[in-house]
């Protein structure tokens, strides 16, 4: 019911309508929810919500009061057939819907969870928030605002009709978010005003994204070419790729069907025992497809998901075992039989990929170079033989679970996909153009990242970044002075490390306080 847009719906194609026929046929549109929602491939669908009780079309259904719910084409209908009578503003328009699978609602509102407060509420005092709301909507809508104070007002107008509400029951808000600590409360509602910049607000001039650049860049993307995430970061990569906060990026393919690579900053709460002298080396997550679907292309499969519930969201590749419970032996490994033909890192069966960089075994053509770049790609027995031989050096490798894979098309965004679309269609991401002496740099201090546990989640959090940041062509965040960039770039921080400590440690009660974090 509170997330009012910007938007409005003209309900006629007519390009010869007159104004009164625009104005009576115009409608100031609300998110109702994701589920064929206002952004959905499938379309969108409307509804909308009235008051006008007994006197409501037949086609309405009676939700609480005179309060009833019915079509957008009903509701138009009503329009064109009584223009005297019926106006688009009678209406409340909601673009998409939520839903709960069964028992889903029940175990979101019980004692475990208590995600819900249910009020019993009278059909006036719904509608009069309704109508605060749009009010407040109706000014954005007419230029009332400045085009960055648009989002706040929209989000601000929807909180306060919970605040309402919660005062009509006598109930103080911090007793509403008692369940959250200050840090994760503080942390969503920052988040939620990155959300409303970019869901509340359409067509505007403030869409979040400060680096949406008219230049495309230059910077050719291939094998060994390390990409790195923009600073400050695009609200789509806040809200739904925060794995690819303050990433690091090494290009493993660029194909004409896709650019696939690994993130190499991020030590999962995993390791494999090598050497038995030596500690583990940790398992690293290097994107959201996991090694064997890359290599078979199932990932490409339109049916490939995750089940629902069947399989433990922890356990996901096999022969991955928590560090906290156990490592991966050297002896437990499974070894194909090793001969002298040449070949290629597609060729190997293991679920994890693995990476050198070993200058002394480069120049034995010790694994698949990636381009021109001091990187290696090496099949996992070899790796490991080499390892036990003493040749190749825990600090010279890198494993990683998983990949990045961005994939091309004609219909694919503004540039076909690819990796080049996040660097030149959605500005989010940036080729570093970086030396043999600064990739040392980096190489070094990742490699001396821990296993992901409580414990070194901040450590490896300032080791991402630093990496990161060595790698700017601007000098690094250090030189972000502007009190809103400066926001989001320190949000992006906070948002990462809820990312890292809920799907890659499960712990999310790590997630930061955004105050600790100098977010404005």
């Amino acid at each position: 019911l509170n997330r009012h847009t910007n938007s409005m719906l003209f309900g006629s194609d007519d390009d010869t309508a007159t104004m009164e026929e625009y104005e009576c046929d115009t409608w100031k549109i609300q998110r109702g929810g994701d589920l064929l929602g206002l952004d959905s491939n499938s379309g969108t669908q409307f509804a909308c919500l009235h008051q006008f009780g007994h006197q409501s079309d037949a086609a309405s259904s009676k939700l609480i009061g005179n309060i009833s719910y019915t079509t957008l084409s009903i509701a138009q209908a009503l329009c064109n057939e009584n223009p005297t009578k019926y106006y688009p503003d009678d209406f409340m328009t909601f673009g998409g819907f939520c839903s709960w699978r069964p028992g889903q609602l029940e175990r979101e509102m019980g004692e475990d969870r208590s995600e819900w407060i249910v009020l019993s509420v009278d059909w006036q005092t719904i509608w009069d928030e309704l109508l605060l709301q749009r009010e407040k909507a109706t000014q954005v809508i007419a230029g009332d605002c400045s085009d960055e104070a648009q989002h706040e007002i929209l989000v601000n107008a929807g909180t306060n009709m919970w605040r309402h509400f919660l005062e009509k029951i006598g109930m103080q808000e911090e007793q509403a978010t008692s369940r959250l600590p200050a840090g994760q409360l503080g942390f969503y509602d920052s988040m939620l005003n990155v959300w409303a910049e970019e869901q509340l607000v359409r067509g505007g001039v403030n869409k979040g994204d400060d680096n949406d650049d008219d230049e495309d860049s230059s910077t050719p993307i291939r094998p060994g070419a390390i990409a790195r995430a923009k600073s400050p970061p695009t609200n789509d990569m806040l809200l739904y790729d925060a794995e690819f906060l303050r990433s690091t990026i090494l290009v493993l393919e660029e194909r004409e069907d896709c650019t696939v690579g690994v993130i190499l900053n991020h030590p999962m709460s995993a390791a494999i025992e090598c050497k038995e002298s030596e500690d583990p080396l940790p398992i690293r997550y290097g994107g959201p497809i996991d090694i064997e679907t890359w290599r078979d292309g199932s990932y490409l499969d339109e049916y490939y998901e995750d089940d629902d519930g069947d399989d433990d969201d922890d356990e996901v590749y096999e022969g991955f075992l928590d560090y906290q419970n156990n490592e991966v032996n050297f002896e437990d490994l499974a070894f194909d039989d090793v001969n002298d033909e040449d070949v290629g890192f597609e060729d190997d069966e293991s679920s994890f990929l693995w990476i050198h960089r070993s200058k002394t075994l480069g120049l034995k053509n010790v694994g698949t170079r990636l381009g021109s770049s001091k990187f290696w790609l090496i099949k996992e027995d070899e790796a490991l033989e080499h390892i036990q031989a003493g040749t190749l050096q825990l600090h010279d490798t890198m494993v990683f679970s998983s990949v990045s894979i961005w994939e091309k098309g004609a219909e694919l965004g503004q540039c076909g996909g690819g990796l080049r679309e996040q660097v030149d269609g959605l500005h989010s991401m940036e080729v570093a153009e970086v030396d043999d002496h600064q990739m040392d740099a980096v190489w070094q201090l990742l490699t001396k990242q821990n296993v992901l546990t409580k414990e070194s989640l901040d450590t490896n959090i300032d080791a991402t970044i630093k990496a990161w940041d060595m790698m700017s062509t601007d000098g690094g965040e250090i030189a972000q002075n502007h009190d809103r960039r400066t926001s989001k770039v320190r949000l992006a921080t906070a948002a990462l490390k809820a990312y890292l400590a809920r799907n890659l440690l499960g712990d999310p009660l790590n997630t930061p306080d955004p105050q600790s974090q100098g977010i404005v």
